[in-house]
């Protein structure tokens, strides 16, 4: 007799079920990025259960907020992809089909984190990965791969998500 478990009958429980589908086959496939996306689809299951679902929050999501969170998911899957490019507050927003101030505001009360501290968290991830995968490239090749332009920036960066320097990460693993 669980009190907290999930409708059947909700469209967003098969979201749900239809999420975890996906986490478990990205981690059956590996293919390149995959924790970015096992990640990205545990931030949607806790929207859902959070907005949708009243898991949390006690209040009931619009239809604009259910808008909104689509456009946001559509921005970060495209962030995602192209990482390792210059990625341009304009060229997200478009994608969330928003203008670049009312999606950065949008983006942080969706996703609780600011645009850019989100791009970074993610680009220190694909570093990490690369670090730990790759131990003969050398940090610059790494950094311009995680979408940095120098070493300079990468290691400032990676020392504020990790509290340690790309070197020191190397040589202690994770």
């Amino acid at each position: 007799n669980f009190s907290n478990r999930l409708p059947r009958e909700s469209k967003y429980t098969e979201k749900v079920r239809a999420l975890i589908l996906d986490i478990e086959n990205e981690l059956e496939l590996k293919a390149p990025e995959y924790e970015l996306m096992v990640h990205n689809k545990i931030y949607e299951i806790l929207i859902i259960l959070a907005r949708y679902l009243d898991y949390g929050t006690g209040k009931t999501v619009t239809a604009e907020e259910y808008s909104h969170i689509k456009s946001v998911r559509t921005a970060m899957d495209y962030i995602n992809r192209h990482l390792p490019d210059e990625l341009t507050l304009e060229e997200i927003a478009k994608r969330a089909d928003m203008s670049p101030n009312y999606f950065s505001h949008i983006f942080k009360k969706t996703v609780g984190v600011a645009l850019w501290d989100y791009i970074t968290s993610k680009r220190i991830e694909s570093a990490m990965t690369l670090i730990t995968e790759r131990p003969d490239r050398n940090m610059l090749d790494i950094a311009v791969d995680c979408g940095f332009n120098n070493t300079a920036n990468f290691n400032k960066m990676f020392h504020r998500v990790t509290g340690m320097t790309p070197s020191k990460f190397r040589r202690h693993g994770e």
